[in-house]
């Protein structure tokens, strides 16, 4: 009678060891812990994406989501996003486009660096909006009377940024 108790007892603490052990694992798959260890261990490769609606083809790590509509493109990773936009323009040069853009905004910009992506007149910098925290990092790139607006507002995703905007071409 006693070791029947014994067993019984035995068969319930090993049913409470699994059942803790499987709700374990089931918590760190639900939220992510385990498949983002796995990705981050593994090198990240870039893909090429053309976006034949908006005219212009990046390298993009394979880490990020795509997702494009007809005026925005987005590249999501980690609940953070690149966002990249194309804006029509009158003006003939990248400096008219961003002083007139600067006037109907109210912004702080810092970092300003003028270049060149893959021949095409660009723009980087810092903004800050003085009502809001943080920065957001950007690149406006001009091309045949359109601005290709590329930025985060995720300084995780800055260097991804930069390397995005390097790749840029623009394909008419």
């Amino acid at each position: 009678m006693i070791k029947k108790r014994e067993n019984k007892f035995l068969s319930f603490i090993v049913i409470i060891i699994v059942v803790i052990f499987v709700g374990a694992i089931y918590i760190v798959i639900s939220s992510g812990n385990l498949y983002q260890n796995i990705s981050n261990s593994q090198p990240t490769s870039n893909q090429i994406y053309k976006s034949k609606a908006m005219k212009f083809s990046i390298d993009v790590p394979s880490k990020f989501q795509i997702k494009e509509d007809l005026s925005i493109f987005l590249l999501k990773y980690n609940g953070l996003n690149i966002e990249i936009i194309k804006n029509g323009t009158n003006y003939s040069n990248l400096n008219d486009y961003i002083v007139s853009f600067d006037q109907r905004r109210n912004l702080i910009s810092s970092e300003v660096k003028k270049n060149s992506v893959n021949g095409l007149e660009a723009m980087s910098r810092k903004v800050r909006f003085p009502k809001e925290k943080g920065e957001q990092k950007t690149y406006y790139i001009c091309g045949d009377n359109w601005v290709y607006i590329l930025s985060t507002s995720s300084p995780a995703l800055f260097n991804d940024l930069d390397k995005i905007a390097r790749s840029f071409r623009y394909t008419p």
